[in-house]
């Protein structure tokens, strides 16, 4: 029993590494999330619509990793919006929308507002 006990011990994280290991996982989740003013809008290329990615419960992370461009026609293969925010330069935007990209939520995932608009 004592070598078996002995063995565990050797085993088990001291209280230092236990400790890193909370401040490294804590400062993950915080630069996982962008501050405001980064991803205010998505865009999505024509032939596509925004939509809600399938992930697990109480996922948190930039609203890039929620979200992706699925096709309209629902045959095609998704893909990762661009991001546009007001800390971004405003050609960016205009760069966006003059390739075509748009910032159309997919019908079926769109609530109506009382302005009779959409949105997610």
């Amino acid at each position: 029993e004592n070598s078996a006990r002995s063995v565990l011990e050797e085993m088990a994280p001291s209280p230092l590494l236990r400790c890193f290991v909370l401040l490294v996982c804590g400062m993950v989740m915080a630069i996982a999330t962008l501050p405001p003013g980064y991803e205010d809008e998505l865009y999505c290329p024509e032939g596509s619509c925004l939509g809600k990615k399938t992930v697990p419960d109480a996922w948190s992370g930039p609203r890039m990793a929620l979200f992706e461009c699925k096709a309209e026609d629902g045959q095609g293969k998704a893909s990762a919006p661009r991001p546009w925010g007001s800390q971004i330069d405003a050609a960016v935007k205009e760069k966006y929308l003059a390739e075509g990209l748009h910032t159309r939520v997919c019908a079926a995932e769109a609530a109506p507002t009382a302005d009779g608009s959409k949105e997610m």
